[in-house]
């Protein structure tokens, strides 16, 4: 009986398994490039959204006719998806000091309290890892993008979930009971 070695040595010296090989790894390059083109959105495509948002007013944007956007929207708050990430964006006063932002996250729940006035409240509609999330402020906007209301800027949290989603399972609220999504 012969071992692997000698069977991979055999397979080796057959010009054909390298090239199925080869095209095989070709094929199934360009099918996931084409379902990651046609299924995420990209950072140019989020800033694109964002800017409108800004410029124009949330009301603006029509998600039913957008490709990409999995998220919604409150007077205080934007959120957004993709596979792996949830990002919420709140308006705060732009002399705010981080020592006055609170944002605790635990597996199921978020609370974001600004000045000690809670701004998001309750437990996530999904798991995340709350190890990994990550939050700033952020004072200039990608793609030129500005703040509602004159004096504001953002705080940016990146919530990592625990099992990625695709569009068709994408989250369709941030917090049980939300009704701020506006998605597709």
């Amino acid at each position: 009986m012969a071992d692997a070695a000698e069977i991979m040595a055999v397979l080796r010296g057959l010009p054909w398994v390298g090239i199925i090989i080869a095209l095989a790894v070709i094929a199934f390059s360009w099918a996931g490039l084409q379902w990651l083109d046609k299924n995420v959105m990209d950072q140019n495509e989020s800033a694109e959204l964002m800017n409108k948002m800004f410029t124009e007013g949330a009301d603006s944007i029509d998600p039913s006719k957008r490709e990409g956007f999995y998220g919604g929207w409150t007077d205080d708050y934007f959120w957004n998806q993709n596979a792996e990430e949830v990002e919420i964006m709140l308006w705060v006063p732009e002399d705010i000091k981080g020592k006055e932002i609170r944002i605790d996250v635990t597996s199921k729940s978020i609370d974001a309290t600004v000045r000690g006035k809670a701004i998001i409240s309750g437990p996530l509609c999904a798991a995340v890892k709350s190890s990994e999330t990550v939050w700033y402020l952020e004072r200039d906007f990608v793609g030129g993008a500005k703040p509602p209301e004159p004096g504001q800027i953002a705080v940016s949290i990146t919530l990592q979930k625990k099992m990625s989603t695709n569009p068709g399972t994408h989250w369709l609220e941030l917090l049980d009971g939300d009704e701020s999504y506006k998605g597709r």
